[in-house]
Order: C-alpha cells, then sequence, then structure tokens
C-alpha cells in the first residue's frame, strides 16, 4: 500500500509482510519518507533493572503525525543467546528508507550508526553471552550501584553517542555492511517483543515524542522498561491527546525542514548576505566614525590653546545674555587698582 499525505514532502510508503519469529501477528512495516529524520539526542542510559536484560537504543520512528521518538529502554530478549540489532534510516536513492530492529544470534548492519552504550556503529560491544548468562561489560552499561554477579569491563568500546541518524544521503553516516552482516541479515529473525511493540505505540501516540513539537527534543529520552515508559505515554495521550492541530503543525514543520534540506545552496546564499552586509555595516560604521572623531578631535584638541574663545562663544550666543561677562569683564578694572598702587610711589620719592 502506497499514499502520499497531502502537504507532507513525504512518501509514506507502509509494506505489510509476514513476520518472523514469535510475535506472528507483528507486521514489519517499511517506510519511505523524503525527510531526513533529525539528530540523535543525548541522554543517560537508566540502570538495568534485572540480570538477562538486554539495552535497545532510542530512534526515530514515523507515523501520521510525522517522526517520534521511540525511548531507549531494557528488555528482556525473548529467548536465550539472542542479541538486539537496532533499526536505522538509509538512503534508497530517492528517499529515506526504513529498517526495522530484530532479535538474532548475531547483530547485523544498524547503517553505521553510532547510537552508544554498546552500539557504535558496528556489532555490539555492550555484553556477551555465556551459556545462559550475559555478562555486561560495565564500561558502557549501567548496572546500578549493587551490580550483577556476571560482569566484565573493555574500555576499549564507548559508550559516546554520535548525532547521525541515517545512514548514506547529504550528511548520513557513509557506511556499507560487511558480508558476514549480509549474511547475518540473511538469517531468520525474531521480531521485537510485544512490550516493544507496544512502546513503539505509545511513543507514536504521545505528542511530547513528536520531532515537530519538540523541536528534536523529547520528553523521554530512555526508560528502564518498554511497560514503564508505556504507562507514561498512555497518561501523556489521556491528557493531551494528538489532535488536527497537531497534524497541521506536524505537516508544516516537515514541510519547512523539507525545504531546507532540499538544498544546501539556498543556505549559502542566504549565509553570503549575512557575511556581506556585516563588513558593509562595518565600513559604514567606520566612515562615520571616521568624521565624527574629527570634530571630537578639535573639541577635544582646540580647548587647550582657546578654551576662552570655545566656551565664551556658546554661551553668549546660546543664552544672549551679555550679563555674566560685565561681571567677568568688571575684574580687568580691579587690575588697574592693582596697578596704580605704584602712583603714590613717585610722591615718595618727591619728598626724599
Amino acid at each position: 500500500m502506497k499514499c502520499t499525505q497531502k502537504n507532507f514532502l513525504a512518501k509514506y510508503v507502509v509494506l505489510a509482510l509476514l513476520a518472523l519469529g514469535s510475535s506472528p501477528a507483528f507486521a514489519g512495516v517499511f517506510i519511505s519518507v523524503d525527510l531526513a529524520p533529525p539528530p540523535l539526542p543525548v541522554y543517560e542510559q537508566p540502570a538495568c533493572p534485572d540480570d538477562g536484560y538486554i539495552w535497545t537504543p532510542g530512534y526515530w520512528a514515523y507515523g501520521d503525525y510525522g517522526y517520534y521518538w521511540v525511548p531507549g529502554a531494557w528488555v528482556q530478549p525473548p529467548q536465550f543467546g539472542l542479541f538486539w540489532t537496532p533499526p536505522y534510516w538509509g538512503w534508497g536513492g530517492n528517499a529515506y528508507r526504513y529498517h526495522s530492529g530484530y532479535w538474532g544470534q548475531n547483530v547485523g548492519f544498524y547503517g553505521g550508526i553510532n547510537y552508544g552504550y554498546g552500539y557504535g556503529g558496528n556489532g555490539y560491544g555492550g555484553g556477551r553471552w555465556q551459556g545462559r548468562h550475559f555478562f555486561y561489560n560495565t564500561a558502557v552499561n549501567n548496572v546500578g550501584s549493587t551490580g550483577f554477579a556476571h560482569t566484565y569491563r573493555n574500555e576499549a568500546v564507548s559508550s559516546n553517542a554520535g548525532n547521525v541518524s541515517y545512514n548514506g544521503g547529504r550528511g548520513g553516516v557513509q557506511a556499507q555492511p560487511t558480508a558476514q552482516q549480509r549474511q547475518f541479515s540473511a538469517r531468520p529473525h525474531v521480531q521485537p517483543t510485544s512490550l516493544q511493540q507496544a512502546q513503539i505505540r505509545a511513543a507514536s501516540q504521545d505528542r511530547a515524542q513528536l520531532a515537530s513539537l519538540n523541536g528534536g527534543r523529547p520528553a523521554t529520552l530512555a526508560a528502564a522498561r518498554p511497560q514503564a515508559y508505556t504507562a507514561v505515554a498512555q497518561q501523556h495521550a489521556r491528557a493531551q491527546p494528538l489532535t488536527s492541530r497537531d497534524r497541521t503543525a506536524a505537516t508544516q514543520a516537515v514541510s519547512a525542514k523539507s525545504n531546507r534540506q532540499a538544498s544546501s545552496t539556498p543556505r549559502i546564499e542566504a549565509a553570503k548576505p549575512t557575511h556581506l552586509a556585516s563588513p558593509k555595516a562595518s565600513a559604514t560604521a567606520t566612515h562615520a566614525a571616521a568624521v565624527k572623531p574629527q570634530p571630537r578631535s578639535v573639541a577635544h584638541t582646540a580647548p587647550l590653546p582657546r578654551p576662552a574663545t570655545h566656551l565664551a562663544q556658546p554661551r553668549s550666543v546660546t543664552h544672549a545674555a551679555p550679563r555674566p561677562h560685565p561681571v567677568a569683564h568688571a575684574a580687568p578694572e580691579a587690575h588697574p587698582v592693582a596697578h596704580a598702587a605704584p602712583r603714590p610711589r613717585p610722591a615718595v620719592h618727591a619728598k626724599a
């Protein structure tokens, strides 16, 4: 089945295929979208709730309201000895295609995406199976304060995640599956558990997880168990159910972002006027500064040789009142008095 949403610059292709493994009701969903998923958010891994649980990293899924975040969670595998291969988005030549995650005896190709916590883009370094026990690499896993009996530590594995959420295309991870990973992908898989499926459905109806409404910052990034987040998401859905306005907001956000990502040329052209305008503004400011300092420099330097001229003229012109000046000029009359003192001296000499 293929359908194109109105005003969405995206293809939304959903194909229902026969599910494999312990969840026959699960339908493998393949989606093709023109718009790249948002970057991966940064979050802290919660403590592992119990022995035998395996970490499944969070990822961006796509639904009727656009991209939404499925929180990372600790999941009990459907069988002993199985590993989780995370889902990923990959550029297919004309759109980004969604590749669903699955359980298997080996970790397959997941686009080279660095999800962190053992999923560095190639394989899984967060733990290993030994018989019926799963041994945790404490260098990348949070096993809590009490710890578990079956642990080891390998510092060579990094827990830091990247921010690129898709493979191929512009800005995507340029990684290709190895021959061994192709073999892993061709083997029978076990689809996500019922708890994982419930978590995905809950996240799709939680408006706090929608990228179009949260700007790529989901409210719930990770959970100790899928059922823990499902309960929170159901509360969110009852408090603030999704409406047609949310769909409209998602449509507008996706359309705007799709236009921005359609080509990098508008970004460069938009950046050039900014960079060109700044020199003009600086040049204008430079010329203005070059003109203004001239009277300022004269004003500051001129008062030194001619303070009376520059100060007196504005006062006489501004106030047009010569009254202070006669007082100021009356002082010279005192000077003749001061100089008239020598006149009696000739009389003294005359007596002598």
